[in-house]
Protein backbone atom coordinates (compact mmCIF):
# COMPACT_ATOMS: atom_id res chain seq x y z
CA UNK A 1 0.00 0.00 0.00
CA UNK A 2 2.93 2.50 0.51
CA UNK A 3 3.49 2.13 -3.10
CA UNK A 4 0.31 4.07 -4.16
CA UNK A 5 1.55 7.35 -1.76
CA UNK A 6 3.33 9.72 -4.06
CA UNK A 7 4.61 13.12 -2.65
CA UNK A 8 1.91 14.95 -2.11
CA UNK A 9 -0.18 11.94 0.22
CA UNK A 10 2.94 12.01 2.00
CA UNK A 11 2.80 16.16 2.89
CA UNK A 12 -0.91 15.86 3.21
CA UNK A 13 -0.27 13.45 5.84
CA UNK A 14 2.63 15.23 7.50
CA UNK A 15 -0.13 18.40 7.64
CA UNK A 16 -2.57 16.53 9.08
CA UNK A 17 -0.30 14.60 11.81
CA UNK A 18 0.67 18.12 13.09
CA UNK A 19 -3.18 19.31 12.91
CA UNK A 20 -6.24 17.37 11.74
CA UNK A 21 -8.56 20.80 11.86
CA UNK A 22 -6.93 22.59 9.50
CA UNK A 23 -9.55 23.42 6.69
CA UNK A 24 -8.35 21.75 3.58
CA UNK A 25 -8.47 25.00 1.81
CA UNK A 26 -5.53 26.30 4.19
CA UNK A 27 -3.90 22.92 3.25
CA UNK A 28 -3.83 23.59 -0.54
CA UNK A 29 -2.20 27.50 -0.16
CA UNK A 30 0.52 25.54 1.92
CA UNK A 31 0.93 22.92 -0.35
CA UNK A 32 0.47 24.93 -3.45
CA UNK A 33 -2.12 21.86 -4.34
CA UNK A 34 -5.87 23.03 -5.40
CA UNK A 35 -8.59 22.57 -2.95
CA UNK A 36 -9.98 19.29 -5.06
CA UNK A 37 -7.34 18.07 -5.41
CA UNK A 38 -6.52 17.89 -1.17
CA UNK A 39 -9.89 16.60 -0.48
CA UNK A 40 -9.73 14.45 -3.15
CA UNK A 41 -6.47 12.74 -1.58
CA UNK A 42 -7.75 13.03 1.76
CA UNK A 43 -10.87 11.10 0.79
CA UNK A 44 -8.98 8.44 -0.68
CA UNK A 45 -6.79 7.83 1.84
CA UNK A 46 -9.70 7.85 4.16
CA UNK A 47 -11.82 5.42 1.69
CA UNK A 48 -8.44 2.79 1.81
CA UNK A 49 -7.65 2.99 5.49
CA UNK A 50 -4.48 5.06 4.94
CA UNK A 51 -6.33 7.53 7.48
CA UNK A 52 -7.54 5.37 9.58
CA UNK A 53 -9.17 7.91 11.81
CA UNK A 54 -9.04 11.95 12.83
CA UNK A 55 -8.34 11.83 16.20
CA UNK A 56 -7.97 14.23 19.48
CA UNK A 57 -5.38 13.06 22.20
CA UNK A 58 -6.49 14.34 25.27
CA UNK A 59 -4.03 14.52 28.28
CA UNK A 60 -5.32 13.12 31.37
CA UNK A 61 -2.62 13.78 33.44
CA UNK A 62 -4.09 17.37 33.25
CA UNK A 63 -7.51 16.72 34.27
CA UNK A 64 -6.49 14.92 37.65
CA UNK A 65 -6.27 11.01 35.94
CA UNK A 66 -3.64 8.91 36.60
CA UNK A 67 -2.68 5.96 34.02
CA UNK A 68 -1.72 2.26 34.41
CA UNK A 69 -0.46 0.29 31.77
CA UNK A 70 -2.11 -2.88 31.15
CA UNK A 71 -0.39 -6.17 29.70
CA UNK A 72 -2.70 -9.49 29.03
CA UNK A 73 -1.40 -12.72 27.83
CA UNK A 74 -4.35 -14.38 26.13
CA UNK A 75 -5.71 -18.04 25.80
CA UNK A 76 -4.59 -19.96 22.75
CA UNK A 77 -6.63 -19.46 19.80
CA UNK A 78 -7.74 -16.49 21.25
CA UNK A 79 -7.81 -13.33 18.70
CA UNK A 80 -6.08 -10.54 20.08
CA UNK A 81 -6.65 -7.93 17.58
CA UNK A 82 -10.69 -8.66 18.37
CA UNK A 83 -9.89 -8.31 22.08
CA UNK A 84 -8.09 -5.50 21.46
CA UNK A 85 -11.19 -3.67 19.96
CA UNK A 86 -13.65 -4.58 22.20
CA UNK A 87 -11.40 -3.07 25.45
CA UNK A 88 -10.74 0.03 22.84
CA UNK A 89 -14.83 0.45 22.98
CA UNK A 90 -15.08 0.78 27.13
CA UNK A 91 -14.78 3.19 29.00
CA UNK A 92 -11.59 5.14 30.01
CA UNK A 93 -9.35 3.51 27.81
CA UNK A 94 -6.65 5.84 26.16
CA UNK A 95 -5.81 3.15 23.42
CA UNK A 96 -5.12 -0.87 22.86
CA UNK A 97 -2.72 -2.11 20.96
CA UNK A 98 -2.48 -5.88 19.39
CA UNK A 99 0.60 -7.58 19.83
CA UNK A 100 2.25 -10.33 17.93
CA UNK A 101 5.23 -12.71 18.71
CA UNK A 102 6.10 -11.58 22.07
CA UNK A 103 5.38 -11.72 25.64
CA UNK A 104 2.55 -10.28 25.60
CA UNK A 105 -0.98 -10.42 23.18
CA UNK A 106 -2.72 -6.87 24.27
CA UNK A 107 -1.15 -3.58 25.19
CA UNK A 108 -3.86 -1.04 26.74
CA UNK A 109 -3.08 2.10 28.46
CA UNK A 110 -6.07 3.05 31.42
CA UNK A 111 -7.70 6.37 32.44
CA UNK A 112 -8.49 6.43 36.16
CA UNK A 113 -8.86 8.67 38.82
CA UNK A 114 -8.44 6.58 41.89
CA UNK A 115 -8.63 2.89 43.23
CA UNK A 116 -12.08 2.61 43.20
CA UNK A 117 -12.34 3.77 39.77
CA UNK A 118 -9.44 1.49 38.37
CA UNK A 119 -11.04 -1.47 40.13
CA UNK A 120 -13.85 -1.25 38.46
CA UNK A 121 -12.68 -0.40 35.01
CA UNK A 122 -10.51 -3.59 35.10
CA UNK A 123 -13.63 -5.84 36.39
CA UNK A 124 -15.29 -4.03 33.84
CA UNK A 125 -12.52 -6.00 31.06
CA UNK A 126 -12.38 -9.19 33.20
CA UNK A 127 -15.96 -9.66 33.02
CA UNK A 128 -16.09 -9.62 29.26
CA UNK A 129 -12.47 -10.82 28.34
CA UNK A 130 -11.70 -12.98 31.04
CA UNK A 131 -12.07 -16.28 29.59
CA UNK A 132 -9.46 -15.24 27.00
CA UNK A 133 -7.25 -13.93 29.67
CA UNK A 134 -4.93 -15.98 30.56
CA UNK A 135 -2.56 -14.32 32.60
CA UNK A 136 -1.95 -10.04 33.13
CA UNK A 137 0.72 -7.77 34.21
CA UNK A 138 0.65 -4.17 34.99
CA UNK A 139 2.88 -0.54 34.98
CA UNK A 140 1.89 2.71 36.89
CA UNK A 141 3.04 4.85 34.60
CA UNK A 142 4.66 7.53 37.00
CA UNK A 143 5.34 10.22 33.88
CA UNK A 144 4.58 10.28 30.00
CA UNK A 145 6.85 11.71 27.72
CA UNK A 146 5.32 12.69 24.18
CA UNK A 147 8.30 13.45 20.93
CA UNK A 148 6.97 15.27 18.19
CA UNK A 149 6.81 12.50 14.80
CA UNK A 150 10.29 12.55 13.42
CA UNK A 151 9.65 9.67 10.71
CA UNK A 152 9.59 12.48 7.80
CA UNK A 153 6.10 11.81 6.37
CA UNK A 154 6.37 14.86 4.44
CA UNK A 155 9.37 16.52 2.36
CA UNK A 156 9.86 19.09 5.16
CA UNK A 157 12.76 18.53 7.89
CA UNK A 158 10.46 17.33 10.87
CA UNK A 159 12.14 17.91 14.14
CA UNK A 160 11.47 16.32 17.30
CA UNK A 161 10.94 17.62 20.60
CA UNK A 162 14.07 18.96 22.72
CA UNK A 163 14.63 17.13 26.24
CA UNK A 164 12.87 20.46 27.78
CA UNK A 165 9.92 20.75 24.93
CA UNK A 166 9.28 16.97 26.26
CA UNK A 167 9.90 17.67 30.17
CA UNK A 168 7.03 20.84 29.58
CA UNK A 169 4.68 18.53 27.60
CA UNK A 170 4.83 15.36 30.48
CA UNK A 171 2.24 14.35 32.01
CA UNK A 172 4.51 14.73 34.79
CA UNK A 173 4.85 18.24 34.98
CA UNK A 174 4.61 18.83 38.81
CA UNK A 175 2.92 21.77 40.65
CA UNK A 176 0.53 21.99 37.60
CA UNK A 177 -3.29 23.01 38.76
CA UNK A 178 -5.62 20.21 37.48
CA UNK A 179 -8.21 21.71 34.87
CA UNK A 180 -12.03 21.15 35.42
CA UNK A 181 -14.19 20.95 32.21
CA UNK A 182 -17.14 22.34 31.42
CA UNK A 183 -19.78 20.31 30.21
CA UNK A 184 -19.97 21.63 27.07
CA UNK A 185 -16.02 20.69 26.74
CA UNK A 186 -16.88 17.41 27.52
CA UNK A 187 -18.61 17.67 25.05
CA UNK A 188 -16.68 18.89 22.51
CA UNK A 189 -13.98 16.48 23.62
CA UNK A 190 -16.63 13.76 23.14
CA UNK A 191 -17.54 14.91 19.48
CA UNK A 192 -13.80 15.38 18.53
CA UNK A 193 -12.49 12.24 20.01
CA UNK A 194 -15.13 10.58 17.38
CA UNK A 195 -13.84 12.65 14.40
CA UNK A 196 -11.03 15.63 15.11
CA UNK A 197 -11.78 16.92 11.89
CA UNK A 198 -15.47 17.43 12.80
CA UNK A 199 -16.68 21.00 11.07
CA UNK A 200 -17.62 23.69 13.67
CA UNK A 201 -21.69 23.92 12.28
CA UNK A 202 -21.85 19.99 13.01
CA UNK A 203 -20.16 20.48 16.31
CA UNK A 204 -22.31 23.48 17.40
CA UNK A 205 -24.85 21.85 16.48
CA UNK A 206 -24.11 18.42 18.65
CA UNK A 207 -23.36 20.44 21.62
CA UNK A 208 -25.99 23.10 21.55
CA UNK A 209 -24.31 26.17 20.92
CA UNK A 210 -23.22 28.49 17.69
CA UNK A 211 -20.35 27.97 15.34
CA UNK A 212 -18.20 30.52 16.65
CA UNK A 213 -18.67 29.46 20.56
CA UNK A 214 -17.64 25.74 19.63
CA UNK A 215 -14.32 27.25 17.39
CA UNK A 216 -13.27 29.35 20.79
CA UNK A 217 -13.80 26.17 23.18
CA UNK A 218 -11.39 24.03 20.37
CA UNK A 219 -8.72 26.45 20.16
CA UNK A 220 -8.94 26.66 24.33
CA UNK A 221 -8.84 22.97 25.06
CA UNK A 222 -5.55 23.20 22.84
CA UNK A 223 -4.49 26.35 24.72
CA UNK A 224 -4.94 24.82 27.81
CA UNK A 225 -3.60 21.84 27.28
CA UNK A 226 -6.37 19.58 27.74
CA UNK A 227 -5.63 18.83 23.99
CA UNK A 228 -2.38 17.31 23.51
CA UNK A 229 -3.26 17.08 19.63
CA UNK A 230 -5.65 17.13 17.15
CA UNK A 231 -4.05 14.39 14.75
CA UNK A 232 -4.45 11.32 12.51
CA UNK A 233 -3.97 7.67 13.51
CA UNK A 234 -2.73 6.38 10.06
CA UNK A 235 -1.89 3.24 8.65
CA UNK A 236 1.92 2.89 9.53
CA UNK A 237 2.42 -0.18 7.14
CA UNK A 238 0.94 2.26 3.81
CA UNK A 239 3.93 4.51 4.50
CA UNK A 240 6.35 1.81 5.30
CA UNK A 241 7.03 1.31 8.78
CA UNK A 242 5.87 -1.19 11.17
CA UNK A 243 5.25 0.12 15.18
CA UNK A 244 7.47 -1.94 17.97
CA UNK A 245 6.39 -1.37 21.68
CA UNK A 246 10.09 -1.38 23.73
CA UNK A 247 9.87 -3.02 27.38
CA UNK A 248 12.62 -2.44 29.35
CA UNK A 249 12.76 -4.16 32.76
CA UNK A 250 16.35 -2.38 34.53
CA UNK A 251 15.35 -3.45 38.16
CA UNK A 252 16.74 -0.61 39.91
CA UNK A 253 16.48 2.91 37.55
CA UNK A 254 19.37 5.00 38.37
CA UNK A 255 19.35 9.18 38.15
CA UNK A 256 22.21 8.55 34.98
CA UNK A 257 20.26 5.98 33.67
CA UNK A 258 16.85 7.01 33.47
CA UNK A 259 18.55 10.55 32.05
CA UNK A 260 20.24 8.67 29.46
CA UNK A 261 16.96 7.28 28.28
CA UNK A 262 15.41 10.13 28.20
CA UNK A 263 18.09 12.23 26.29
CA UNK A 264 17.86 8.87 23.78
CA UNK A 265 14.05 9.04 23.18
CA UNK A 266 14.27 12.72 22.49
CA UNK A 267 16.61 12.25 19.77
CA UNK A 268 16.42 9.27 17.82
CA UNK A 269 13.61 10.17 15.07
CA UNK A 270 12.39 6.42 15.84
CA UNK A 271 10.81 6.87 18.95
CA UNK A 272 6.69 8.77 19.69
CA UNK A 273 6.61 8.35 23.52
CA UNK A 274 8.41 7.40 26.71
CA UNK A 275 6.82 6.03 29.58
CA UNK A 276 8.41 6.23 33.16
CA UNK A 277 6.92 3.83 35.38
CA UNK A 278 6.59 0.58 38.63
CA UNK A 279 5.37 -2.20 37.43
CA UNK A 280 6.83 -5.34 35.08
CA UNK A 281 8.49 -2.38 33.62
CA UNK A 282 10.07 0.09 34.20
CA UNK A 283 10.34 2.43 30.82
CA UNK A 284 7.96 1.37 27.48
CA UNK A 285 8.85 3.12 24.58
CA UNK A 286 6.96 3.41 20.91
CA UNK A 287 9.33 2.83 18.32
CA UNK A 288 8.88 2.79 14.98
CA UNK A 289 10.79 1.67 12.12
CA UNK A 290 11.09 0.52 8.64
CA UNK A 291 11.38 -3.43 9.03
CA UNK A 292 13.39 -5.96 10.99
CA UNK A 293 17.33 -4.00 10.25
CA UNK A 294 16.24 0.01 11.69
CA UNK A 295 14.15 -1.95 14.42
CA UNK A 296 17.68 -3.73 15.21
CA UNK A 297 20.08 -0.85 14.75
CA UNK A 298 17.64 1.33 17.19
CA UNK A 299 17.45 -1.57 19.52
CA UNK A 300 21.47 -1.85 19.45
CA UNK A 301 21.76 2.07 20.58
CA UNK A 302 19.20 1.37 23.16
CA UNK A 303 21.31 -1.34 24.34
CA UNK A 304 24.67 1.18 24.36
CA UNK A 305 22.47 3.55 26.87
CA UNK A 306 21.43 0.65 28.89
CA UNK A 307 25.00 -0.24 29.19
CA UNK A 308 24.00 -3.31 31.55
CA UNK A 309 24.02 -6.91 30.63
CA UNK A 310 21.58 -7.66 33.58
CA UNK A 311 18.67 -5.21 32.04
CA UNK A 312 15.67 -7.20 30.28
CA UNK A 313 14.85 -5.68 26.73
CA UNK A 314 11.16 -6.91 25.21
CA UNK A 315 10.16 -5.37 22.00
CA UNK A 316 7.40 -6.88 20.45
CA UNK A 317 5.51 -6.07 17.25
CA UNK A 318 2.64 -4.34 16.83
CA UNK A 319 -0.11 -6.09 14.55
CA UNK A 320 -3.12 -3.15 14.94
CA UNK A 321 -4.12 -0.24 17.29
CA UNK A 322 -7.31 1.11 18.35
CA UNK A 323 -8.04 4.31 20.12
CA UNK A 324 -10.61 4.64 22.83
CA UNK A 325 -13.41 7.43 22.26
CA UNK A 326 -15.09 6.91 25.97
CA UNK A 327 -12.09 8.48 27.78
CA UNK A 328 -13.19 11.47 30.17
CA UNK A 329 -14.41 10.61 33.67
CA UNK A 330 -17.61 11.87 33.75
CA UNK A 331 -18.76 10.66 30.20
CA UNK A 332 -17.22 6.92 30.98
CA UNK A 333 -20.60 6.16 32.62
CA UNK A 334 -21.58 4.38 36.25
CA UNK A 335 -18.94 1.58 35.70
CA UNK A 336 -16.06 3.79 36.39
CA UNK A 337 -18.12 6.28 39.12
CA UNK A 338 -18.27 10.01 39.91
CA UNK A 339 -15.45 12.09 39.20
CA UNK A 340 -14.55 12.95 42.66
CA UNK A 341 -14.12 16.65 43.70
CA UNK A 342 -16.37 17.79 40.88
CA UNK A 343 -15.88 21.33 39.90
CA UNK A 344 -13.30 22.11 42.70
CA UNK A 345 -9.90 22.89 41.48
CA UNK A 346 -7.57 20.11 42.17
CA UNK A 347 -3.38 19.69 42.51
CA UNK A 348 -2.47 16.50 39.47
CA UNK A 349 -2.05 13.11 41.59
CA UNK A 350 1.50 12.27 42.08
CA UNK A 351 3.72 9.65 41.86
CA UNK A 352 4.15 7.59 45.77
CA UNK A 353 6.06 9.64 47.91
CA UNK A 354 9.55 9.65 47.80
CA UNK A 355 9.79 7.86 44.19
CA UNK A 356 11.85 10.17 41.32
CA UNK A 357 10.20 10.92 38.45
CA UNK A 358 12.55 11.41 35.30
CA UNK A 359 11.93 15.11 35.70
CA UNK A 360 13.40 14.77 38.80
CA UNK A 361 15.95 13.37 37.30
CA UNK A 362 16.74 15.04 34.53
CA UNK A 363 16.76 18.56 36.79
CA UNK A 364 19.45 17.22 39.04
Amino acid sequence: MGEQLDSKDRDILDVLEKDSRLPTSLISRRLSLSRQTVQSKIDRMVKTGVIRKFITRVNNYILGDKTMELLLKLTEGSDPSAVAKGIASLPRIHCAFAMKDGEWDIYAAVAYRNGAELTAILSNIYARFGKSIRRKGTVNAMSLYPFRSKLGLGQGDRGGLSIEESLHASHADDGRTTVVLTPKEEAVINALRENSRMKATELAERIGTSPDTAARMVKSLLARKVVAAYTIQYDHRAVGYEKYICFISTGAATMELSKAILSFCAKCRNVTYLIHGIGHYDYIIDISARGHDELTEVLDRIDEVLKDSRVRVDPMFVKDVWYGERILASSAGPVCGAPDGAGERRKPPLPPEGTPTLMEYYKK
